[in-house]
């Protein structure tokens, strides 16, 4: 099971997404505009832009 770090943020099935994507993160909208996969430590960064931010990271972290 894959979840967030973040405790406001929701669960994601990582299969499904992709690049251009359109994700919900704190209540607001953004479009995912990189996504890294780190196997060392089971985790997974999604970077996105929303309305009025830079960039924002939404971190996932496999569960053992």
């Amino acid at each position: 099971m894959w979840r967030s770090i973040s405790q406001s943020s929701p669960l994601v099935e990582l299969e499904k997404v992709s690049l251009g994507d359109i994700l919900e993160y704190d209540g607001v909208l953004g479009e995912v505009t990189d996504i890294e996969i780190f196997k060392s430590n089971c985790e997974v960064h999604f970077y996105f832009k929303r309305a009025g931010d830079y960039q924002t990271v939404l971190i996932i972290k496999r569960l053992e």
